[in-house]
């Protein structure tokens, strides 16, 4: 995910875009500036009063698991009036209506939803800015969606490794199966090893780039992608 997200970010920076950047761990309450020091939230939101704010990662992290209630403490991103969230996952339905109830606007990571997040936070009408999100990327299979089942450093049953083939199958298709098995030569995960290997694997053509973004995409949302590895 800081991969993906990093490499957004420098695409935005090449577009001629002024950012600042901050990393974080589970939960932006405390973030990491560019020297590597831990930052409170609030001490960051007092440096950048009335930018925009871009804050890409899981909606887990802002949604109380019990009552799909968004956390008190995102009162603190008030000191940006507009502020968008990037997903690599769709989250629920109500997790996105929590997020929308207090200000964001929530889109997957995709090319078509950045669109409708960049409209909306610079004033289009709403219309204008919700494109489909439903229908951008294909769910993640109810299977794969239990990212500690599958990271875990224990080999599942032989009859569950032959459902998650089947399920692998259906969702990336015969070009993304061969992409994950490249992925897994090398255990440790890594975004740009990843764009190396699909650009070797499926040469660019015209007609590829919405394939390849899908492709990719699709491998971001499983869950060995999200934790960083991939078991033996």
């Amino acid at each position: 995910m800081a991969g993906l997200a990093g490499e957004f970010t420098d695409r935005l920076r090449e577009a001629g875009l002024d950012l600042y950047r901050y990393n974080y761990r589970d939960s932006p309450r405390r973030l990491i500036g560019h020297d590597g020091r831990w930052l409170p939230l609030a001490a960051v939101a007092g440096q950048h009063t009335g930018a925009r704010l871009l804050l890409i990662g899981e909606p887990a992290a802002l949604i109380d698991p019990f009552s799909d209630a968004a956390l008190p403490w995102l009162a603190a991103f008030a000191s940006w009036p507009e502020r968008g969230l990037l997903v690599t996952r769709r989250p629920p339905e109500r997790w996105q209506t929590a997020l929308t109830e207090v200000g964001f606007v929530v889109a997957e990571i995709d090319s078509a939803s950045v669109r409708a997040l960049a409209l909306q936070l610079s004033g289009q009408p709403p219309a204008a800015a919700n494109l489909a999100l439903p229908v951008l990327t294909i769910s993640l299979p109810r299977l794969l969606q239990d990212t500690r089942r599958w990271t875990q450093p224990v080999a599942p049953a032989p009859e569950e490794q032959a459902r998650l083939l089947s399920v692998l199958d259906d969702y990336l298709g015969a070009d993304g199966i061969w992409l994950l098995t490249a992925m897994a030569a090398y255990p440790q995960l890594h975004w740009g090893l990843t764009r190396l290997l699909d650009l070797s694997l499926f040469p660019d053509s015209d007609s590829g780039a919405v394939a390849r973004e899908r492709r990719l995409l699709k491998v971001a949302h499983l869950p060995w992608s999200r934790a960083g590895w991939l078991p033996d």
